[in-house]
């Protein structure tokens, strides 16, 4: 997990925030915790909906702007929570609070980063707080917590033989054979599908124009085109006005 000297390379204001982040879990750090302390199964969780995720990441307020945090980008982390982001989670009860440790992969361009992110639960699911060692995670919220948040919720009616969750599924790659350019061969493009299967249409005559406009004038519609089109023209100027 991230480094225990963690807390000591934070800038002033974020400490002071982290430290009111923790008091209610006896001002225990969770990056200081072992592995072997985290003692808690999937099933003793709380339940986590998607409602008490959309409150915290769009509803709740920012300790630097006492703004709502409208982390509407967090929401779309689900994507990368399908794609096994997730590379451990352990979980541990502090008071009446659910401590949850993850590692988490940093982003799918750079599949060997991770970052460490905690969250703690209240018994209902609903979060309290949560943190990132990401640059984003140090204002309350980022896509890694959100990604925590989606494991949860989908994977928490589990039953975990161990302390440590069982991962997220992970999308099966298919394999590909390479070949050279010269070797490929380009199938038609839309376009000329699209092109081979129109139809020429030929333009009307002029007698059939004039029985198509005359039929229109038959349901007492005039079309404005008429006013300039012989031999409709001719005819409307030396019809008197009604």
């Amino acid at each position: 997990m991230a480094s225990i000297n963690y807390y000591l390379s934070l800038a002033t204001d974020v400490k002071c925030r982290y430290d009111e982040k923790i008091q209610f879990i006896d001002n225990v750090d969770p990056f200081k915790l072992s592995p072997s302390e985290f003692t808690l199964t999937g099933n003793e969780l709380p339940e986590v909906s998607i409602l008490d995720l959309s409150e915290y990441l769009t509803h709740a307020y920012s300790y630097y702007t006492n703004l709502q945090l409208k982390a509407y980008k967090g929401l779309s982390a689900f994507k990368c929570f399908e794609a096994g982001a997730v590379q451990s989670l352990l979980a541990k009860k502090i008071n009446d609070f659910f401590v949850v440790l993850s590692k988490i992969r940093h982003s799918q361009k750079k599949p060997l980063d991770t970052v460490h992110t905690w969250v703690i639960l209240l018994p209902d699911g609903s979060i309290s707080s949560a943190h990132c060692t990401c640059m984003a995670g140090l204002a309350e919220v980022c896509s890694h917590v959100a990604i925590i948040l989606f494991y949860l919720m989908s994977r928490l009616e589990e039953d975990a033989s161990t302390s440590q969750l069982p991962l997220g599924p992970v999308l099966a790659v298919r394999k590909t054979e390479m070949s050279s350019v010269s070797d490929m061969k380009s199938s038609t493009s839309q376009s000329q599908v699209y092109k081979s299967k129109r139809e020429d249409v030929q333009p009307m005559t002029q007698e059939e124009t004039v029985k198509f406009l005359r039929d229109i004038m038959a349901t007492g519609v005039t079309p404005a085109i008429c006013r300039i089109m012989e031999p409709f023209a001719s005819e409307l100027a030396n019809k008197s006005p009604e």
